[in-house]
């Protein structure tokens, strides 16, 4: 369940754990392979994702070896694989390793004919993995999506969980759209995921804070105001502000740097983008990445302000826009989409 604890959960997963490595060859293979999945998919919720990979690429392997093609371990074999591209995706996997993971899950339950609950939820986390070298082939997989969860709606309309992953479907369009910084597009798919979402999650969910983050940022890139001030009086006043907001701070922190930077304000603006990375730094996911980099493209604005303000040196931003460049490089190739936004910052303090 959403925000639960796994504290109760973790006597059995070390149980599982201990079984797999003293008993692991005289286990059955249907309980065997039912083993590994469930802790190779629990492993990331306990700090193991490294050994959750290898549990869940092990289990593959067992399945494949096996050489049946009944429908029901095929359709077990897709579970595995959206576990290990979750649990890569959780680590310093490449990307192309994440997507090829997801990829297989979502090739095996439509050549399997998976139900379009289970087919759209993979869609959707595919092409989330997808938009980070391909978006514009990831935007075809998530309407993909979309429609198959609007169709379920229309055949269950009372049931609210499919109103939920729905709307986050929409609301990761208007991600992409805001990734591609495509930002009028984005406020207006976002304002309507908003709607639903607000409605199918609770105040203290992390979902409805990373709703709130989304909308205030968009505000920001399209000068507007309807939350923004009071998102930023909550976070420095430390009240009225949901649970959900501990788990969404590396955004929360570069929102708030935006909205200094904006102002002029550079040493308290500088001051929130140290604290976005460092919460960044904390959590080493591939979806934190692209956080990370957005927020040093803001130090890089913040250092170029400065320096244009004092007419000193643009070194500084100079050498962080060269870095993002880099680092972009390393782990998406040269040929990446979301190259052009720092190329872009990069020409304007050269003006070469």
């Amino acid at each position: 369940r959403n925000g639960m604890s796994f504290a109760m959960i973790k006597p059995y997963y070390d149980n599982a754990v201990s079984l797999l490595r003293l008993a692991k060859n005289r286990i059955n293979f249907e309980n065997r392979i039912k083993l590994l999945n469930c802790v190779g998919a629990f492993g990331p919720y306990f700090c193991d994702t490294k050994a959750s990979i290898g549990y869940l690429e092990e289990c593959i392997d067992i399945i494949k070896n096996n050489g049946s093609s009944d429908r029901v371990l095929m359709l077990f074999l897709s579970k595995c694989y959206a576990n290990l591209a979750i649990s890569r995706s959780l680590c310093d996997s490449e990307i192309k390793l994440i997507i090829e993971a997801a990829e297989q899950d979502v090739i095996i339950k439509k050549r399997y004919q998976e139900t379009p609950v289970m087919l759209s939820r993979s869609l959707n986390f595919y092409a989330t993995v997808l938009k980070e070298i391909e978006p514009f082939n990831a935007l075809d997989v998530y309407v993909e999506a979309e429609k198959m969860k609007a169709n379920l709606i229309k055949q269950f309309p009372k049931i609210n969980e499919f109103v939920a992953s729905w709307a986050t479907t929409v609301f990761n369009i208007g991600l992409l759209a805001k990734d591609c910084e495509l930002y009028e597009i984005a406020y207006g798919i976002i304002n309507l995921a908003n709607k639903y979402r607000f409605n199918t999650v609770d105040y203290q969910n992390r979902d409805y804070c990373s709703s709130l983050n989304v909308m205030a940022e968009l505000e920001l890139h399209l000068k507007s105001k309807q939350n923004i001030d009071w998102l930023i009086s909550g976070i420095e006043s430390r009240v009225n502000l949901p649970i959900g907001f501990s788990k969404t701070m590396a955004h929360t922190w570069y929102i708030c740097a935006l909205y200094y930077y904006q102002k002029s304000n550079y040493s308290v603006a500088i001051k929130y983008v140290y604290k976005a990375l460092n919460e960044s730094a904390s959590k080493g996911a591939l979806f934190v990445f692209r956080q990370y980099i957005r927020i040093k493209l803001l130090e890089g604005d913040i250092r170029y302000a400065k320096s244009k303000a004092k007419q000193a040196e643009i070194k500084e931003a100079k050498d962080i826009y060269i870095d993002v460049i880099n680092s972009i490089t390393d782990t998406y190739g040269f040929n990446n989409y979301f190259l052009i936004s720092p190329y872009r910052h990069l020409l304007i303090i050269l003006e070469d």
